[in-house]
C-alpha cells in the first residue's frame, strides 16, 4: 500500500523515536518531536500504519514500534536519498574541475576547498613536487582535540612543512584512498587523514589528504573522495 507523505514522516519519527530509546512510541512523544498535525490526526494516522502493518502495539495501553515491513521501506529511503545527496555532490565537482581543469594548480586550489567545505575538516593538496596547498585550518582548531597544545602543535607543524607533509603522505599510499593514523601521521599521532590519489586531464595528479582529529568520520571523507574522483572521470 502507498502511505502519504504525513504517514512516511510520522513513521520514521516512530522509527527514530523506538531507535533512541528502545520502547513503544506514544503519539504524544510524536507531537512533541514536531511533526505538523494535530493530536488527534496523529493517533488516526498511527492507527492506519499499524492496519497496514507498519506498526505493531505490543499492549493496549502502550505505544507502538515500527514492524520488519517498516524498518525496510525506512532503508530503502535512506538509501534513495544517499544516493541522490552523491549524484548532487559529484555533479557538483564535475562542473569545478571543468572550470579549472586547464590550469592544474588552480584546480588544485579550488578541490582542496571545496573538499574542506564538505568534509569540515582539514585538507591539503600536493600539486607537484615542491607546489602544495592546505585549507580549513578554522574547520579543526576549533575542535575538542585541540585544546590539547601538544596535538595543536603537531597538527599546525604539519601545516607549516606541506612539503614533508606530502611525502609522508605520498609514502603510504599504494593504490586506494587510505586511512593514515597514528604515528604515521603526519599531523601528529593524535589526528587521522584520509588520503588518496586524484587524476586529471593531461596526466596530472594531485595527492589529496583531509586531515582532522583521530574522532572523524570516515565514511564520510572516503566518500567524498570517492565522489571528487567520480568527477574527474566524467561518471556524473
Amino acid at each position: 500500500m502507498s502511505l502519504t507523505n504525513r504517514q512516511v514522516t510520522i513513521l520514521f519519527e516512530v522509527i527514530s523515536a523506538y531507535v533512541e530509546a528502545a520502547e513503544p512510541v506514544s503519539s504524544g512523544e510524536i507531537a512533541r518531536r514536531g511533526v505538523d498535525a494535530s493530536p488527534a490526526t496523529i493517533r488516526a494516522e498511527l492507527a492506519a500504519l499499524e492496519a497496514q502493518g507498519y506498526l505493531v502495539q505490543p499492549h493496549t495501553s502502550a505505544g507502538r514500534a515500527p514492524t520488519p515491513a517498516a524498518y525496510e521501506l525506512y532503508v530503502e529511503h535512506i538509501q534513495q536519498q544517499a544516493a541522490r545527496i552523491a549524484a548532487e555532490r559529484v555533479e557538483r565537482f564535475a562542473r569545478l574541475i571543468a572550470e579549472v581543469a586547464a590550469d592544474v594548480r588552480l584546480a588544485g586550489h579550488a578541490i582542496a576547498r571545496a573538499l574542506a567545505s564538505e568534509a569540515r575538516q582539514a585538507v591539503v593538496v600536493g600539486i607537484a613536487h615542491g607546489d602544495a596547498y592546505a585549507t580549513g585550518l578554522s574547520y579543526v582548531v576549533v575542535q575538542p582535540e585541540f585544546h590539547d597544545r601538544e596535538t595543536l602543535y603537531a597538527f599546525t607543524a604539519g601545516f607549516d612543512d606541506l612539503d614533508n607533509t606530502i611525502a609522508v603522505i605520498d609514502a603510504q599510499l599504494t593504490g586506494d584512498a587510505a586511512a593514515i593514523l597514528g604515528d604515521g601521521n603526519p599531523f601528529g599521532g593524535q589526528c587521522g587523514t584520509v588520503a588518496g590519489h586524484l587524476a586529471l586531464p593531461e596526466g596530472h595528479r594531485l595527492t589529496i589528504g583531509i586531515a582532522g582529529p583521530m574522532r572523524m568520520a570516515y565514511d564520510r571523507q572516503f566518500e567524498l573522495l570517492r565522489d571528487i574522483r567520480y568527477a574527474a572521470m566524467g561518471i556524473v
